[in-house]
């Protein structure tokens, strides 16, 4: 795919095959640019209304698409936990190869590599464009759209989507930057930190932390055997998800997934692409029983957030949560609901077709941009559409509100899509190829090679 970018917009939109990348499962990170959409529209209706947090039937929440599947065209909350599961596969699916073929010098170097470079391409990226929005907000740009919009429509955001606060002078603007971007990069404590600049980018703080934790998981069980390894790394998921630690538990349930699939034969000795074809002997038992499993997958994965217990499909599945997990119901399914998701994708050619498809990958290729871009451009053009479709279409009845989010998503969505790929272009794939020279001209061996 040509990756050239101009003011105009993304040339890479003509949708050509990506390259193959020996480091790469492609369906996953079709699922990564899927998610990333949802995540998108999770927070462009989040923003003005609670029920994207609830299931049809939990209160007065009667809306047909709180459905089961209808709700997963907004599901954020378990889109995100699914990010963990693809973050803990893709970092542990190297280093676990090179484990099973006893190359321990690769496996020091891969993961020395792995960690020495893991702050600078999550944070890199994060800083500059809290930087840029820090110089637009003290510009005015922020306050006056969120000024001018709740004129036209007398709403008011929550605090979560409201802009940072604009200071007396720079200095003072910069210093307040300063201060949330290194409690960002603070590995120091579990707490969640919503960065004023863009708050969307809490996960990444959390993704950090998580990644050590499976770095160093990989390298005390390096030399185990297999079977023990899956024990020890079961109770480790039991035991951070005691703990609430939900982003961990995932994401060695990743590390799981790819152990497994690993030892069953999905991966070239040669080449760690994915294989496409199926085992001889598969029937279409075994297509209609694969395709069933990745749907009931679906179906768990619309758990809502909230009420579960009253949400019309889940009053059953919510008894069935151990004890222990009473208050994570929706988590525990979730979580779940990712794996079998995940599981699907890597044996099932029917249903992994989809996930690499051109368009699906395109949006696996920008989904890191995705998700550092959507929140400022939902606090800028966004609100700015929203606002002007309720001031001709009114939100007093269900179709008026439906009929300005959609307005809206014309707009928006396209405008999230360009400004994802001239920040990959211009930041987030610099900031990757930063990442690596950096890491050559400080190290003493040539780790490139990993």
């Amino acid at each position: 795919m040509s990756t050239e970018t101009t003011l105009y917009g993304p040339r890479g939109l003509h949708l050509n095959p990506l390259r193959p990348n020996a480091l790469s499962v492609p369906a996953l990170d079709g699922l990564r640019g899927i998610a990333s959409c949802i995540v998108f529209i999770f927070h462009a209706l989040s923003a003005y209304s609670p029920m994207v947090y609830y299931g049809y039937g939990a209160g007065d929440n009667l809306w047909f698409h709180q459905l089961p599947f209808l709700r997963l065209i907004y599901a954020g909350p378990t889109m995100v936990l699914i990010f963990y599961i693809v973050s803990g596969y893709v970092l542990a699916l190297k280093p676990l190869m090179l484990i099973r073929h006893e190359r321990w010098d690769q496996v020091f170097h891969g993961l020395s590599s792995s960690i020495f470079r893991r702050g600078l391409r999550l944070f890199l990226p994060a800083l500059i464009s809290t930087f840029a929005i820090m110089l637009l907000l003290y510009a005015g740009f922020f306050q006056y759209i969120s000024d001018k919009s709740a004129e036209n429509v007398g709403f008011r955001l929550s605090e979560f989507d409201l802009p940072a606060p604009r200071l007396d002078t720079f200095e003072q603007q910069f210093r307040h930057w300063l201060y949330w971007s290194c409690t960002m990069m603070n590995p120091c404590t579990w707490d969640r930190f919503y960065n004023p600049y863009n708050p969307h980018l809490w996960t990444l703080s959390v993704e950090f932390r998580t990644s050590f934790i499976l770095f160093l998981s990989i390298l005390a069980l390096a030399r185990t055997k297999m079977v023990f390894r899956l024990l020890v790394l079961t109770a480790f998921i039991w035991t951070f998800a005691l703990y609430r630690k939900w982003e961990v538990a995932t994401s060695i349930c990743g590390m799981i997934l790819a152990e497994i699939d690993l030892h069953s034969g999905k991966f070239d000795a040669k080449n760690t692409m994915l294989m496409e074809s199926e085992k001889s002997g598969s029937t279409w038992r075994r297509r209609l029983g694969q395709i069933l499993f990745f749907i009931l997958g679906l179906y768990l994965a619309s758990y809502p957030k909230y009420s579960g217990d009253q949400a019309l499909g889940f009053r059953t599945l919510s008894k069935l949560v151990p004890h222990q997990f009473e208050k994570d119901k929706d988590k525990w399914w979730q979580s779940i609901a990712g794996m079998m998701i995940i599981y699907s994708l890597n044996n099932a050619p029917d249903i992994r077709s989809i996930f690499t498809s051109s368009l699906v990958q395109y949006f696996g290729r920008i989904s890191l941009s995705i998700y550092v871009v959507h929140g400022p451009v939902l606090h800028t053009l966004g609100l700015s559409v929203m606002s002007a479709s309720w001031k001709y279409t009114g939100r007093d009845t269900p179709t008026q509100k439906s009929l300005s989010f959609f307005v809206s998503a014309a707009v928006v969505l396209p405008a999230v899509v360009w400004a994802a790929e001239v920040f990959q272009e211009s930041v987030e794939l610099p900031c990757a190829k930063f990442s690596k020279w950096f890491e050559t001209k400080v190290t003493s061996s040539a780790i490139d090679k990993y």
